[in-house]
């Protein structure tokens, strides 16, 4: 599986499948996003959810079921205590539900979906 973002007038991500290099799924930000771009994305562990973190000013996290094509959840990447956005989000192996985000300076916080 490969993730592509293409940031034209609206962020999308391409997921292909590298052994056929069939375009599988195209992932769009939700109508309501204030930001055109995607800035980090990822799989989770399983593959079965691509993670997006978007770009200024709303700063946002999406899940998306990218077999369905669906946002399974979404939360802002930044708040007015901690206002440096979430720069990408860990997979964790042990629990496919629980991602750790990470910021420029040391701060973590749980995401669960």
């Amino acid at each position: 599986m490969c993730a592509i973002i293409e940031n034209a007038e609206r962020g999308q991500i391409y997921i292909y499948d590298l052994q056929t290099l069939k375009r599988l799924r195209t992932l769009s930000l939700p109508p309501d996003a204030v930001t055109k771009r995607f800035e980090w994305i990822n799989f989770s562990f399983d593959e079965k959810l691509v993670m997006a973190i978007t770009g200024e000013p709303d700063s946002m996290m999406y899940a998306f079921n990218w077999e369905r094509g669906k946002v399974e959840t979404s939360t802002r990447a930044n708040y007015l205590t901690n206002p440096t956005p979430v720069s990408q989000v860990k997979k964790n192996i042990f629990d496919v539900i629980r991602l750790s985000a990470e910021i420029k300076i040391i701060f973590f916080s749980n995401f669960i979906l």
